[in-house]
Parts: C-alpha cells; structure tokens; sequence
C-alpha cells in the first residue's frame, strides 16, 4: 500500500505503458508489494494448520446423527399423525363420503327391497352383495388416486430430505384413514342389510360388514399403489 500511495502522489505522477489499461497496472503494483507478500504468507499459514482430511471427516461423523433419520420412528409418527389429521379434517371430501355412503345405502337398499322368498329373491340378494362389495371398492380407490397423486410431491421431498421414513408415512396414513373407511363401510352395511331381507343375526351382518370394511382398505391399497407406479 506504502508503495501504491508513494508512486501514485502528486511529487511522482504516473505514466501508463502503452497498451496497459489502469486496473492492470494496479495489478501488477500490488502483486510486487509488501502488503500482498503478507497476505499470502498468512494464507499459508492457514493452509498448513488446517486439520487433515481424516481429522475433518471423524470431527464431521461425531456431530451428525448414526442413523439415517435425526428423529426415532415415535416423533416421526406424531408429526405425520398431527399432519394428517388436520388434512382429513379440512378437507371437504371427508364429509362428502359420509353422505354418499348413506345416499348409496337407501338407493341399493331401495332396488333390492320387498325381494321375498325364492330362488329369484336368493340370486337377487346375492346380486346385492356383489354391488356392495365392488361399490366400497371402486369408491375407495377413486377417493384415494387423486389425494395421494397430490400429496405424493411432499412425501418425496420429505423421503429425500430424510425427514421421515416412507413406511412410517405409509403406516401412519392408512391408520388415520382407517375411522373414516369404518365409517364407510359401516353406513353403507346398515343402511341396507337389514332393508334387503338377509338373515337378521349378529354374526352374518358382521360377517358380511367386515368383508366391506376389508374390500376398503384393498380400493385403498390399490390407489395408492397406481399412484406410486405412475409416472405422472
């Protein structure tokens, strides 16, 4: 700097070389200055008493977590489960199920009432069934497809981040979900079991709502494994 100043005052006015811009010179006076031979002394010095590489890395092991996630799987759990709840909550298709599920338990019941005794009334009420059994599983699958499409982004990114395991997430979804598919299944099941005419006894309604409550639960399943599979 010394040099810079004495050579740039007004008792030693400076004449530029030809062909030389100004920030060149400059340049080149400060690379042939006492102020710059320390800079780089000092920068050496730093260089030479940086720990090696082995030193880094066993400091930079010792501070970061050992397992994969910094959270155990039980605040993982409470955080998706906080989460999901409030997007269940909020959500209006919530309570748009409940009403379809009444609404289709008093139309199918409806159809397939007064069937009376026989083998037409038999193969009737066997008819009910299925159309039970493959409405709850198509309406489960068309319900979940689009959610999980949507929510499917932040689950990625949360998965790559390591902010939560993937079967963590999974689980804690199809356990939350898992009230309203009961739900479901259940208004749909007794709305027009009894409607029909089907055997009136404890043990053949819960039969035939559990089989409701699983075909549930499989619509689900196979919506979100169609919206893993996809690309899009």
């Amino acid at each position: 700097n010394d040099s810079l100043v004495a050579t740039s005052g007004p008792e030693c006015p400076v004449e530029w070389p030809e062909q030389t811009s100004p920030i060149n010179w400059v340049k080149r006076r400060y690379a042939q200055s006492k102020a710059c031979a320390d800079l780089m002394q000092k920068l050496n010095d730093c260089h030479w008493q940086a720990p090696p590489a082995e030193e880094m890395n066993a400091f930079i092991s010792s501070i970061m977590p050992k397992t994969k996630y910094a959270t155990p799987w039980g605040s993982q759990f409470r955080f998706i489960s906080r989460r999901r709840f409030k997007i269940v909550t909020r959500n209006a298709v919530t309570y748009v199920r409940v009403v379809i599920a009444v609404l289709f338990g008093v139309i199918i019941g409806s159809l397939f009432s007064d069937l009376g005794p026989g083998v037409f009334g038999s193969m009737a009420r066997t008819g009910y069934m299925f159309l039970n059994a493959f409405l709850i599983l198509m309406l489960s699958a068309a319900i979940t497809i689009p959610q999980t499409f949507r929510e499917r982004v932040t689950l990625f990114k949360h998965r790559d981040a390591e902010f939560y395991s993937g079967r963590v997430a999974y689980v804690t979804q199809m356990l939350m979900d898992m009230p309203l598919s009961i739900l479901e299944a259940s208004l749909l099941s007794a709305t027009s079991y009894f409607w029909v005419g089907l055997v009136a006894e404890p043990k053949h309604f819960l039969y035939f709502w559990g089989i409701l409550i699983g075909l549930e639960f499989v619509g689900q399943a196979l919506g979100r494994l169609l919206s893993a599979v996809s690309q899009k």
